[in-house]
């Protein structure tokens, strides 16, 4: 039974350090980078529930057209960050945008009637989209779930 005792201890010693070290990624060809960068965005994804079909990125979408009129939660998985001189900040660079659009010219009308910005990577946002608003994401991506209507008010 001390025998076994003394090899757990000794396997535990020599192993507790390698599992905290840090990957080098400059050492990694593009193909592991990309492989491992699947193998991160698969897990995200698992933590907080989503399929990998959710995933909705930077850009403009009409409602009734891009997306189906309804409540949404977006999960942010990847933000931009502003840079402070040379060095990258801990501050999001990030906007969801809601504008209703004008029937005739097909373009935003005035201000947004939502707007949520500089959040961090894991934040929820419910969205709620009507027919014909226009949702521009811009400088994030994450994952998108309808929600029930019979949840809220």
């Amino acid at each position: 039974m001390r025998t076994w005792v003394a090899v757990l201890l000794a396997l535990t010693i020599f192993l507790v350090p390698t599992v905290g070290e840090a990957t080098d990624l400059s050492s990694m060809s593009t193909d592991a980078l990309a492989a491992l960068y699947t193998d991160i965005e698969r897990e995200l994804y698992n933590r907080i529930g989503f399929e990998a079909d959710n995933r909705i990125g930077r850009g403009t979408y009409l409602t009734g057209t891009d997306i189906l009129p309804g409540y949404y939660q977006f999960v942010c998985l990847e933000t931009d960050y502003f840079l402070d001189g040379n060095e990258v900040s801990h501050r999001p660079n990030n906007d969801i945008l809601i504008y209703h659009v004008d029937a005739e010219s097909g373009t935003e009308d005035g201000e947004p009637v939502f707007w949520e910005q500089r959040f961090d990577v894991g934040a929820h946002l419910v969205l709620h989209l009507e027919e014909g608003e226009l949702l521009e994401i811009r400088g994030c991506s994450g994952a998108f779930i309808t929600l029930d209507p019979d949840w809220g008010p």
